[in-house]
């Protein structure tokens, strides 16, 4: 096996080739690749903002100005003091209808 992965445009063209295997190029487009393509991408965005906010960044921008990673690397005393989030905060998660 290889450890070579097709780019997105590789992959594109393959799903956009005919019968016989011919696509006319890399750049050619193909809205329906392209959409499935889109809503592959926000499912795992989704998923993984759901998976971060579980395991620990459940609040918002904080008022720190020392850039700190944690509350204990904190100078000024503003980390995490921002707005609490839920996980209905998600920009990935789809508006259910």
């Amino acid at each position: 096996m290889s450890d070579y992965t097709p780019t997105t445009e590789e992959v594109r063209a393959r799903y956009n080739a005919d019968e016989f295997g011919e696509s006319a190029g890399l750049n050619d487009p193909c809205p329906e690749f392209d959409s499935w393509l889109a809503e592959h991408e926000r499912k795992v965005s989704e998923r993984v903002w759901a998976e971060g906010h579980m395991t620990a960044w459940k609040r918002g921008p904080s008022g720190c100005k020392c850039y700190a990673y944690s509350s204990s690397e904190c100078g000024c005393g503003k980390y995490g003091t921002g707005v609490l989030l839920s996980l209905n905060d998600n920009p990935y998660r789809k508006e259910d209808n």
